[in-house]
């Protein structure tokens, strides 16, 4: 679970996702707003600021899946770890070579 208002990078849904934890949400500037709202599969986990009835009922349905319906749960474990491998450190670092070596190429 996840409730600030802003995060520009939040570390703690990342890692939650990396672990393979879904993350329930505020929609928050940043992350969780750039990343977790636009995927198909876990904005579904994102919820209005302040909403906290559906907050809640999003956690209650991800323990239900913990539950009773492991294959479901599974699967969302899957995608939240594919999600987070694109913030490897890796990736990341790789993307920010290519940026640079664009800036120094254009000199």
């Amino acid at each position: 679970m996840f409730t600030s208002r802003y995060e520009s990078f939040a570390q703690l849904p990342l890692d939650s996702l990396a672990a393979g934890t879904p993350v329930v949400s505020f929609d928050a500037r940043g992350f969780v707003r750039d990343v977790l709202k636009r995927d198909v599969v876990l904005s579904k986990y994102v919820v209005d600021f302040g909403n906290t009835k559906l907050l809640i009922d999003r956690i209650v349905e991800l323990l239900n899946y913990w539950y009773n319906n492991e294959g479901k749960y599974q699967n969302l474990i899957k995608h939240s770890r594919s999600l987070a491998e694109n913030f490897s450190m890796k990736k990341l670092t790789n993307t920010y070579l290519e940026m640079f070596k664009s800036i120094l190429m254009r000199q």
